[in-house]
């Protein structure tokens, strides 16, 4: 193998040279899953941006998105990111009025960053559908891709924006925009949440249950989830819905139990499109 066509940061054993890029984003580029990548060359680019910044190519495809000849991320996986290098957040707020995030490294705490609605009409982006609809999620976004950059540009080699930071504006489905599991032929039901009944105390969770869980779930190592993915699948819209579905472990428990049952539902209508059945299923035939 030739030095010019080795790739410097082997993050998985899928890629470790430029022919390897080549060959996995034909494969990506035919499958027609990825709206934004309409050849294999657009594939690589997001492959190799992935492999410097040590992500799958898998989540680089569904995370990394090329705008104007630079790269967006979404916040799932910058956030991911930077729990891998060692930073953690508290979030001081999280509402409809804004994000404020207390943002640490190890236990050292590096400052506050916010982003709220002020910013965001400063930014003409207030009337914009996705900040009507999703202003917590969209807020968040914002607000880890300034801590990225004030506090851990290291992290992401330089200029790297969370998705719809460049153009102002997302997708306008949220699907689109939070990469979540894609199924060509079924829409997954959310899995329904097991609230408390009224009689019942809800017991608060602390930054720390907050921050465990969003590490949990946002991690690419871990589930690799995106916000409004882990939104979709427990059946919720705020992040102050969580605890009343019960403990962190509980949740993260029938979150992972939503996920299996999506992925599995994703298998099932991949294999109907390919005229596979149950019984093939289980003896392990390829789709």
């Amino acid at each position: 193998m030739s030095e010019e066509r080795a790739l410097t940061n082997p993050s998985t054993g899928l890629i470790s040279n430029l022919d390897d890029a080549m060959r996995v984003g034909k494969v990506f580029a035919m499958s027609g899953y990825f709206k934004d990548t309409r050849d294999a060359s657009q594939a690589v680019v997001k492959i190799i941006q992935g492999h410097e910044l040590g992500i799958p190519p898998m989540a680089a495809m569904r995370g990394i998105h090329i705008v104007e000849g630079k790269p967006e991320l979404s916040a799932g996986l910058m956030a991911g990111l930077l729990q891998n290098a060692g930073y953690a957040w508290q979030f001081a707020q999280l509402d409809a009025d804004g994000c404020s995030l207390d943002f640490y490294h190890g236990s050292k705490l590096l400052g506050r960053v916010s982003f709220g609605k002020e910013d965001a009409a400063a930014a003409g982006l207030a009337n914009k559908q996705n900040y009507k609809a999703y202003g917590e999620d969209m807020f968040f976004a914002r607000c880890i891709s300034r801590c990225a950059r004030r506090y851990a540009p290291a992290v992401l080699m330089g200029n790297v924006y969370v998705e719809g930071e460049i153009t102002g504006s997302l997708p306008a489905a949220p699907e689109a925009m939070a990469d979540v599991i894609e199924s060509t032929a079924t829409e997954v039901a959310p899995a329904t949440p097991t609230v408390p009944a009224e009689t019942t105390a809800i017991t608060p969770w602390s930054p720390a249950d907050f921050n465990r869980f969003w590490a949990e779930s946002l991690n690419p190592d871990g589930m690799g989830l995106s916000r409004a993915e882990v939104g979709k699948l427990l059946g919720i819209k705020a992040n102050k819905e969580l605890p009343g579905l019960g403990t962190v472990d509980e949740v993260l428990g029938e979150l992972e139990a939503a996920r299996e049952r999506a992925i599995e539902a994703e298998a099932q209508a991949d294999a109907e499109v390919h005229g596979v059945t149950e019984e093939d299923l289980q003896q392990g035939a390829l789709v």
